[in-house]
Order: C-alpha cells, then structure tokens, then sequence
C-alpha cells in the first residue's frame, strides 16, 4: 500500500493530507482554491508573504465567513468587475473549502 501524499500543497484537501483517501470532496476543495485564486490574484501557497497569510485557504477563509469582499477581491481589478459574480464566485469558494465540503 502506497502511504504518499501525491499533489500540489495548497491544492491538496485537509482530509486527504490527514488519511491520504481521495474522494470528489478533494476535487471540490481543489476547485475551491482556484476561485480563491481568481478572486484575489494570489497564489494558493506563496512563502513570501506574511505568516499566516502563506496558505491561501487559511487566509481567505476567516475573511470568506464575514464576507470581506473588499479585501478579498485584488486590487489590480480596479472596481472593473461585476459584483453579482464575484459575490457568487466567493460563496461558491467558502462552500468548496469549508472543513466538511
């Protein structure tokens, strides 16, 4: 039996890194990230940042439970965006990580 976590970190579900068991839940996660990535122009894991700012999903999360749409969404859009979509595409991305997708 192969134990190894195979994958992208910053991709990669919780419970899949924990039990190494994939389900559709991973994939789900997995699209969770790329959204929180269109959103705000960051990268899922960037080792440059701030600490605890590092991990995309443990940074977005917390600020996707209060709807912190300004300071989620990147600058460099400059307000040239619809704002019915990047709502759905948030709540679409808190659902996607949550901790039991």
């Amino acid at each position: 039996v192969d134990t190894r976590v195979i994958g992208t970190f910053g991709y990669l579900a919780p419970e899949y890194t924990q039990s190494g068991q994939i389900t559709e839940k991973a994939d789900v996660y997995s699209f969770g990230v790329v959204l929180i990535e269109l959103i705000t122009g960051r990268k899922a894991m960037d080792i440059y940042r701030p600490k605890g700012q590092q991990c995309l999903t443990e940074w977005a999360r917390s600020l996707l439970e209060e709807y912190a749409v300004e300071v989620l969404i990147d600058p460099r859009l400059e307000k040239r965006y619809s704002e019915t979509q990047v709502i759905c595409m948030i709540h679409t991305a808190s659902l996607c990580i949550r901790r039991d997708p």
